[in-house]
Formats: C-alpha cells, sequence, structure tokens
C-alpha cells in the first residue's frame, strides 16, 4: 500500500542556522561567497565547509507514525519559501515541499521515504513526487528532488538459527565443515537427503540448524569476544568498532569498511573450521548471520546545506559523506 503525503500551503520557511562565534561566522561568509561565485569544485568544497560549520537547511519534521486516514495534512508537508542565507538572499525564494512514501506488506517487509521537491514557484511543485518508490532497494525519483532519508527492510526471519522451519538455511550452511558432517550423518548416505536436507522419518535441515543454534548460544560469550577482536585487528587505525556496530546509515563507510571486515573474518572462520561444532563454528554462524541481515535491510539519507535560490542551486550532503549540488530548472 502507497501512502503520499503533500498539501498546497504557504509556510514561511525558518531561517537557516548560522554559528554565533566570529571567526566562525567569517568562514561562513566566505564559503558563502564561494557558493555564490565558484566553479562547481568551488562549490562543493565550500558545501564541506558550511556542512563542517554547522549550517543546515531548516526544514520541519516529517510525522513518521500519522496514519494515512487522518484527513488533516501534516504541517510538514506544506509548500516552504526558502531563502539562502548572507550573500546568498535573493529577490525571490526557492521554493519546496517535503513528502513522505510508504510500501508496505503483511511479512512486516517495506520501505520508506521521505523526500523534498524544490521549484522556482510555488505552482510548479507537485504532489506524490515519489509515488514511483515501490518496493526497489534503491529509491528512484524524477525532477529536482533530494530523498532525505530512505530505509527498507525485508526481513530478517531467513537469517533467524531458530526462526520458522528452514529459516537459517540461507547463511550457507551447508558451506561448513561441521553442518556437511551432521547432514551427511543423518541422511545416512541418501543422495537426495544431502541434497534437499529431508529423509522419510526425519527433517534433517532443521536437525542441522538446531545443533548450530545450541552452538550459537553455548560460545556467545566467546566467540563474541573473539569476534571483536579480530575485527579489531581488522579495521583501519583509528576506525575501531564494536563487533556488532549499530550503523545508522548501511551506505556510510565506516559501516561499510566494518562489513568488509566482517565479511573477510567469516571466510577465514570458514577456511579454520573443522566438522566440529566448537567456538570457531559459533563464530562462523555470527558473521553470517550479521552479513545475511546487512543484506536484507537499508538506511540512506541526505541533508539539504544551503540554498541559493537566485541561481537555483541546493548543496546536500549524503550518508555516504558524498557533497553534491542540486540545479532546480
Amino acid at each position: 500500500m502507497m501512502i503520499a503525503l503533500g498539501v498546497a500551503l504557504l509556510l514561511a520557511a525558518a531561517p537557516e542556522a548560522k554559528p554565533e562565534e566570529p571567526k566562525q561566522q567569517a568562514a561562513v561568509d566566505a564559503a558563502l561567497k564561494a557558493v555564490k561565485v565558484g566553479d562547481e569544485k568551488a562549490r562543493k568544497r565550500a558545501y564541506a565547509s558550511l556542512w563542517k560549520l554547522g549550517v543546515r537547511v531548516s526544514l520541519p519534521d516529517l510525522d513518521l507514525y500519522r496514519s494515512s486516514n487522518v484527513e488533516t495534512p501534516d504541517p510538514a508537508t506544506r509548500p516552504l519559501a526558502l531563502q539562502g542565507p548572507g550573500v546568498l538572499a535573493c529577490p525571490t525564494p526557492l521554493w519546496a515541499r517535503q513528502e513522505l512514501a510508504k510500501v508496505e506488506a503483511n511479512d512486516g517487509s517495506g520501505t520508506q521515504a521521505q523526500g523534498v521537491m524544490f521549484a522556482r514557484s510555488e505552482q510548479a511543485l507537485s504532489e506524490g513526487f515519489l509515488e514511483d518508490l515501490g518496493d526497489e532497494r534503491i529509491p528512484s525519483v524524477t525532477g529536482p528532488v533530494i530523498v532525505t532519508r530512505w530505509s527498507g527492510s525485508w526481513g530478517s526471519l531467513p537469517c533467524m538459527l531458530d526462526g520458522p522451519p528452514g529459516s537459517g538455511w540461507d547463511l550457507g550452511m551447508w558451506r561448513h565443515p561441521a553442518a556437511r558432517e551432521s547432514l551427511q550423518r543423518c541422511c545416512k548416505g541418501s543422495a537426495e537427503c544431502i541434497e534437499q536436507g529431508r529423509t522419510g522419518e526425519s527433517d534433517c535441515r532443521d536437525e542441522v540448524l538446531f545443533t548450530a543454534a545450541t552452538t550459537s548460544e553455548k560460545y556467545a560469550t566467546e566467540a563474541g569476544k573473539l569476534l571483536a577482536e579480530r575485527i579489531r585487528r581488522c579495521m583501519p587505525a583509528g576506525d575501531a568498532m564494536d563487533a556488532e556496530p549499530a550503523c545508522v546509515y548501511s551506505d556510510a563507510p565506516r559501516c561499510l569498511r566494518h562489513r568488509a571486515c566482517m565479511a573477510k573474518v567469516g571466510q577465514e572462520s570458514l577456511a579454520r573450521g573443522t566438522a566440529r561444532w566448537d567456538v570457531e563454528a559459533a563464530l562462523w554462524l555470527r558473521t553470517s548471520i550479521s552479513a545475511c541481515s546487512a543484506n536484507r535491510a537499508a538506511d540512506t539519507a541526505c541533508t539539504p546545506i544551503v540554498v541559493d535560490a537566485c541561481q537555483g542551486r541546493v548543496g546536500y550532503r549524503c550518508s555516504d559523506d558524498s557533497i553534491r549540488e542540486l540545479q532546480v530548472p
């Protein structure tokens, strides 16, 4: 079900936040001038400076939990008349409208996007500019739009060892020597059973998953400490993170480096694996569950930094640390 929120009312935009200290203000003024007169490279450097100095376009918070049945629109979706600060002040504003869109499924999976459209006039703003969101893993929009937040979740049951029957098999369980040994023993040499994990008397696949879950629980503390140590050795100096970091944005460079280290540690652990369900097997299970979960969820964000209403430009920064510029026709 798609929910799109948008109205055509006027709301004066709050002024952009600006540092108070004289030195910081001088740096802000210099960066704003570079945005006004600089070429594309100079403007992007200026946007980066303004970001570090705390300058942002002030946008009201959307009500993420607002029901689609509410007749009164979310005030945060009203059109905004935006002006740039300092030398970027312009006789005519740049107009903007925010929108929230959701796609939800009965199994709990779905995607949610927040975006803001920019236009030279209020009349040029349209509703439903996130209508093409669908359930894709990469947000797709057309027109002068910045997707300010996008998140998706595609269910974590396949990553669980103790979930419904069969869940957890997508972790690639058969790759581990201990799992293969257990499967062959349960199947008693039956080629069909080894391929499908089933016999006429028992479900060998679920037996292997139960053993894996028991191993994971038994060695949870020891495997966690060992994993944290190996992750620390893998991560660049000064980039230390917990073994299971709470990454707000999945495309943040630091989190991508952590994910790469998790994959590396997992491959090395698999190479060390034996037919025993031991702490090394428990560590490999943790890396596999982490990779599976990461592949079934995503969260990205972009934040407008400053607008140049006269030139129709918006500088913004995204959670992958990139500095970008939107040109409004």
